[in-house]
């Protein structure tokens, strides 16, 4: 599972912005391992994307796409990768807490 935050080279201006999310979830289609993305603020960047991949290959290979596509706009690029088989599990990866959340 990666963790991955962007900085922008600039916040684009309203009228470049719309165009921006349409491309954006165009492209996104395309990648279904991808289950959120979005703009926030925090650690000094403006985007999270939440993204799941089957090995260190395919995040590499989806990572170098992302970078050929969206690199004129981005400055900083960081993930946090977590494996979801080894290491240790506080809580495993499960959305059935949120049903627990009432």
């Amino acid at each position: 599972m990666a963790f991955t935050f962007v900085k922008l080279r600039s916040y684009p201006a309203a009228e470049k912005a719309e165009a921006l999310v349409a491309k954006g979830t165009a492209w996104l289609k395309t990648y279904p391992n991808v289950i959120f993305a979005a703009d926030g603020e925090g650690l000094g960047k403006d985007l999270i994307m939440v993204s799941f991949h089957k090995n260190y290959s395919a995040y590499s290979d989806f990572m170098r796409s992302y970078a050929m596509e969206w690199g004129e706009l981005i400055s900083d690029l960081g993930s946090f990768l977590v494996s979801l088989g080894s290491g240790f599990k506080i809580r495993p990866f499960d959305l059935k807490y949120l049903a627990e959340d009432v």
